[in-house]
């Protein structure tokens, strides 16, 4: 079933499997293509592209989030915000705040793709086994912005900001856990703002990591 230039706008439990939905404006008061005010789906198997909106989202008041597995979000005004996912795909998105990728989400075995601005922006929760690749920003964190939460076994290569140095991750909050990711290729690799507890960051939270050189050198 295919879904153009319309939104789904879910107010109780409901399950969402194997849509098509396009050329989407923002559902209801919040902003989405598919936005779920009230219950955690889950939304499957859908191809979600071309929307003039976020792809997915539950309002940030409701503190919980959405159940999304294996789904496409492509070609949007942003892809994923406080949702539950494994198994998408999220490429191509654009946002002109917040992150383009995936945006306060809980993220497991996920591919984020060629997203700008910020291919994951991480305050809580946990993203593991995902490939962030070849997302933009202006400023830092093109693959990463990272204030809080856990980022482990992840790929975060390709990555580039125009105006800082920090195009793979951005640090800022002694509270982010990155450990055991390998971070290569990006503008220019991985720095920590300064008001970061730098020792902290080092020694406890920015741990067990491969990182290798980026494309034009790391100071």
């Amino acid at each position: 079933l295919t879904i153009k230039a319309g939104s789904i706008y879910v107010g109780a439990a409901a399950k969402i499997i194997g849509f098509c939905i396009k050329d989407a404006a923002a559902g209801g008061s919040y902003g989405g293509a598919v936005v779920f005010n009230g219950g955690n789906g889950p939304i499957e198997k859908c191809f979600i592209s071309g929307c003039k909106t976020t792809g997915v989202l539950k309002p940030a008041f409701f503190k919980s989030y959405v159940t999304v597995t294996d789904c496409v979000c492509s070609n949007n005004a942003g892809g994923l915000s406080w949702c539950r996912a494994s198994g998408c795909t999220i490429v191509r998105n654009t946002a002109t705040s917040g992150a383009g990728g995936c945006g306060s989400c809980v993220l497991n075995d996920c591919e984020i793709v060629g997203n700008g601005i910020h291919g994951v922006t991480l305050a809580n929760g946990t993203v593991r086994n995902c490939l962030i690749a070849g997302n933009k920003a202006n400023n830092g964190g093109a693959g990463v912005y990272q204030t809080g939460g856990t980022m482990e076994f992840c790929t975060i290569v390709g990555n580039t900001s125009v105006n800082i140095k920090n195009s793979g991750i951005y640090l800022n909050g002694v509270s982010a856990v990155n450990r055991y990711n390998i971070i290569y290729a990006n503008g220019k690799g991985i720095e920590s703002e300064p008001k970061c507890n730098l020792d902290f960051v080092k020694a406890q939270t920015f741990a067990k990591n491969i990182v290798l050189p980026a494309t034009d050198g790391m100071d």
